[in-house]
């Protein structure tokens, strides 16, 4: 593979997740109300680190990138703010696990 040709796909990887993240952080911040007067929320820094950290494992796992995505404003409507939301699901995907191999046997 030509050493342009992957830099030029790291880059726009990497532009679109700045641009999908910045996107999605900023409105959620502000309709829960997170926003100062200068448009930065507490703990700006960590939540992006961990949305980097999270698209990193994910890639190194060969899964689908894991990260902050606009169906979240759905949790935060609902009341989820602190993290028990994401938490119970979680779980419940943890609990689907099991269900895999069941639904496996079921042919296509």
């Amino acid at each position: 593979m030509n050493k342009g040709t992957f830099w030029e796909a790291l880059f726009t990887f990497l532009y679109v997740d700045i641009l999908d993240t910045t996107l999605t952080l900023y409105p959620m911040a502000r309709f829960v109300r997170f926003l100062d007067l200068n448009g930065y929320f507490e703990g700006q820094y960590f939540t992006f680190m961990a949305d980097a950290s999270s698209i990193v494992m994910s890639s190194l796992l060969g899964t689908s990138p894991v990260a902050a995505f606009i169906e979240s404003s759905t949790v935060i409507r609902e009341g989820g703010r602190i993290g028990l939301t994401t938490l119970t699901m979680a779980g419940y995907f943890l609990l689907a696990f099991f269900f895999t191999p069941l639904l496996a046997l079921i042919p296509p």
